[in-house]
């Protein structure tokens, strides 16, 4: 692994990530309440750095330093999980991820649906992709982040948009 690149996401790790957001969510264990599918998720994300989480209402940018940090221990509705692609010159990020969610989650609308694409003034575009996991509803959000844009070193590493993963907060009656 190059040094910088921070901690890669494999589908085991984020297989038992998935199975503590339903732990969190529906209550019981893990055990008594099986995501069927979640950890095809995280395949999606594999090659991608983990940056940080904080508690939100919506995917947004937080500002994290760029030490390697730990995956989460859980997963959590109402936490905004943000991550961090190489700069590697490949093809866009949206498309990357659009291709690996396919066959993984039900996608609601992405940049290929007809979902807008923004672009900055510098770096990539700007996107959103709506998904459903089983009962979840999730959104990965791409954000600026000022603090890459705005250092050459930083841009030669990574990419000038963090990537937000989101599950709100499931409407109970």
């Amino acid at each position: 692994m190059r040094k910088g690149f921070g901690l890669l996401l494999n589908a085991t790790v984020w297989a038992g990530l998935c199975a503590s957001i339903l732990t969190a969510v529906l209550g019981g264990t893990a055990e008594q309440k099986p995501i069927i599918g979640c950890d095809q998720l995280g395949k999606a994300f594999v090659g991608f750095s983990f940056a940080g989480q904080s508690p939100c209402t919506a995917a947004k940018h937080f500002v994290y330093d760029m030490r390697r940090r730990p995956l989460p221990t859980t997963f959590q509705e109402g936490v905004c999980y943000t991550y961090r692609y190489p700069n590697t010159g490949e093809q866009p990020v949206y498309e990357l991820l659009e291709r690996r969610l396919q066959s993984k989650v039900n996608i609601l609308s992405s940049p290929a649906t007809g979902g807008n694409l923004v672009y900055p003034m510098m770096g990539g575009p700007l996107f959103h992709i709506d998904f459903e996991i089983g009962p979840h509803k999730g959104t990965i959000t791409a954000v600026s982040s000022p603090e890459i844009a705005g250092s050459a070193s930083l841009r030669q590493k990574w990419l000038t948009e963090e990537f937000v993963l989101f599950f709100p907060p499931t409407q109970r009656p």
